[in-house]
């Protein structure tokens, strides 16, 4: 039997070593049987890794940027700012992307962890019978690099990038691939991710969306959460 809640929750966290009060919107939903994960940010704490590799490849062509800038920007799209860079600079932009690789690439991958809890979320989904998939801008073979290292490659049905030819999120393209490749019913699918660009592609696709930490948005999501404890509770709480 498919129970509806609704729920207004307001959640107290410990969150970065400081308190922070989150709450979960007022929202109506059937029950949630599939995820459609973001990878940067989201299911993975590489930001870090991405802005050293990307100063680095910076600091070669002697153009100094504050790191929170490269952060922001980081943050909406590498591919865009990199190709902004690279105009601005007169660059170019395929061996700037070279160098970017290859300092990422030595970045080591115990520093890259999946964040606290998302493991248990991605079983949770798993268990009932759904699917976890991906969509991200980061390419495939990096994807799965994350994913075997920290052997949560079987958690996910598929997996899908710009490299098939779709255009960059916000545009829902990619979101509505998987969703046919998988045969995701919308009702039952939860789009997670951390920026405004993949709470207005999971809208634009026509399923709920839950965002990941404190990013201010455009598009209000269905959800807000700072930990993926909340998350576990509130689908467990809401499948029951």
């Amino acid at each position: 039997m498919i129970i509806k809640i609704l729920l207004f929750i307001n959640l107290e966290i410990f969150h970065e070593e400081r308190e922070q009060t989150q709450y979960v919107n007022m929202v109506s939903m059937s029950m949630i049987r599939n995820i459609i994960w973001d990878f940067d940010g989201t299911l993975f704490d590489t930001y870090p890794a991405l802005i050293h590799a990307f100063s680095r490849a910076l600091d070669d062509y002697g153009i100094q940027i504050p790191q929170e800038l490269i952060s922001r920007h980081v943050r909406r799209s590498l591919t865009l700012y990199g190709d902004e860079l690279a105009r601005q600079y007169v660059l170019d932009p395929e061996e700037m992307q070279q160098r970017y690789l290859g300092y990422y690439a030595s970045y080591p991958l115990d520093d890259q962890k999946p964040f606290p809890g998302v493991r248990q979320v991605c079983e949770y989904i798993c268990s009932g019978g759904g699917a976890n998939v991906i969509v991200t801008h980061r390419n495939a073979t990096s994807a799965w690099r994350l994913l075997k290292a920290y052997e949560m490659e079987t958690y996910f049905a598929d997996l899908i990038t710009p490299e098939g030819g779709y255009p960059l999120k916000p545009d829902p393209a990619m979101f509505e691939e998987v969703i046919r490749r998988c045969d995701l019913k919308l009702p039952e699918t939860l789009a997670v991710g951390d920026r405004d660009l993949d709470i207005q592609s999971g809208y634009a696709a026509g399923v709920y969306t839950c965002l990941f930490g404190l990013t201010t948005t455009e598009v209000e999501p269905d959800l807000r959460i700072t930990s993926y404890k909340e998350l576990l509770k509130y689908l467990q709480e809401l499948n029951d």
